[in-house]
């Protein structure tokens, strides 16, 4: 049975073949992550994709991936990690909606005068009691149709079978062969994940670490999808963060970009922490 297992799952990864894996990272020269104790983070999911269902599951993978490395590894008493909707709690604000929150970070909310009275007293607050933002923006997140040639390929194969010995005893041969398996030629599945991840500095509000990265997977088997990848993609995030953040690594790719002077619908079910 163990056997038949294995087989069946080296079929499973035979089917699923990667054919884009792409990633970039930009970084604020020298800048210290160790000093920032106090993050909040922020799905900010693109107005127009308006599948609820995805935009729940989105949520639903992103806030537990985040909480799972990111904040319940970071030592309680010295790093505090909210969700963006926490932290707008904390400060007695009225809920927000997911597209209010995202004008928070759009490119005309960088510049203070152009910043509604709400605008301006959320990113104030953000400002004083938070270090760092991490804002993640997905681009893509679809099941495209790629087509594959057709291969021809061996799995090995266990066959079992009864035998009499030569005392008359039956008992029971089993022997691994190879068996051929063919593949046709055809349009498949091919999930694609495209993903902006930023990590921002609140008292510039500007970022200081952007990482854009891309996957995609034509399946034959039809079992992968976008969440899967996604959940990829934040778990690397939120790990190498971690690590920024608690000094066990630094930058040491990617190219750079300076660090500018302080500058003086109907929602679905809120996730976070």
């Amino acid at each position: 049975m163990l056997k038949k297992m294995i087989v069946a799952l080296l079929l499973l990864i035979g089917s699923a073949v990667p054919v884009h894996a792409e990633m970039t990272d930009r970084f604020v020269s020298d800048y210290d992550f160790s000093k920032d104790k106090k993050i909040f983070v922020f799905l900010s999911l693109p107005e127009k994709w308006t599948n609820q269902d995805v935009r729940q599951e989105m949520k639903d993978v992103f806030y537990q991936r985040v909480k799972k490395e990111l904040k319940d590894k970071l030592p309680a008493d010295t790093y505090t990690v909210d969700s963006l909707y926490k932290a707008v709690k904390n400060m007695g604000e009225q809920t927000m909606t997911d597209s209010q929150l995202a004008a928070l970070f759009s490119s005309a909310a960088e510049q203070d005068t152009t910043k509604e009275p709400r605008q301006k007293a959320v990113t104030e607050y953000l400002k004083t009691h938070y270090d760092m933002g991490v804002v993640v923006i997905p681009q893509a997140y679809e099941v495209q149709s790629k087509y594959v040639p057709g291969r021809i390929y061996t799995v090995p194969d266990t066959i079992s079978y009864p035998v009499v010995d030569s005392n008359g005893r039956c008992r029971t041969i089993t022997i691994v062969r190879n068996r051929i398996v063919e593949e046709p030629s055809g349009y498949y599945p091919a999930p694609y994940c495209k993903i902006l991840l930023t990590a921002m500095a609140t008292d510039r509000w500007q970022p200081v670490w952007e990482r854009t990265e891309e996957r995609m997977r034509i399946d034959r088997s039809g079992f992968s999808k976008p969440k899967s990848m996604f959940g990829r993609i934040t778990d690397d995030f939120s790990v190498s963060l971690r690590k920024f953040l608690t000094g066990k690594k630094k930058p040491k790719s990617g190219s750079y970009f300076e660090l500018s002077p302080a500058s003086a619908g109907q929602e679905q079910q809120e996730v976070g922490f």
